[in-house]
């Protein structure tokens, strides 16, 4: 699996394939409408929700023990490390405190308006 998972064509492809599989496995549903979204339920409605994007993972909930839990699993299983709190995501600036969590994406506006040079 290293080998395929690094450096070679067909990377992406192997990759998502067994975490895909991995992910079925344990019980997560996958998104009808986007791929790459996998959704974890469990009957005491604790709800875990994972996106992928290529090699990066970002997920969410409403318990702090279940994120603890998926890091630890993950880490252990895909020999993943843990950055921290997500602060930029596709493009898209992500600022999380006491007051809530706030997103932009004034790079991205930044960029547009220096192409047409305003």
């Amino acid at each position: 699996m290293n080998k395929a998972l690094h450096g070679l064509k067909q990377s992406p492809k192997a990759w998502y394939s067994c975490i895909d599989s991995y992910f079925l496995k344990n019980v997560f549903m996958k998104c009808l409408h986007e791929y790459a979204i996998y959704v974890k339920i469990k009957e005491s409605d604790d709800t875990l929700t994972v996106c992928l994007y290529v090699d990066n993972m970002i997920f969410t909930g409403n318990i702090p023990k279940i994120f603890r839990d998926f890091k630890q699993v993950m880490i252990k299983e895909f020999e993943m490390t843990n950055i921290g709190f997500v602060t930029y995501y596709l493009g898209i600036k992500i600022k999380q405190g006491e007051g809530g969590i706030f997103v932009n994406q004034e790079k991205f506006v930044k960029e547009i308006l220096k192409k047409f040079k305003r």
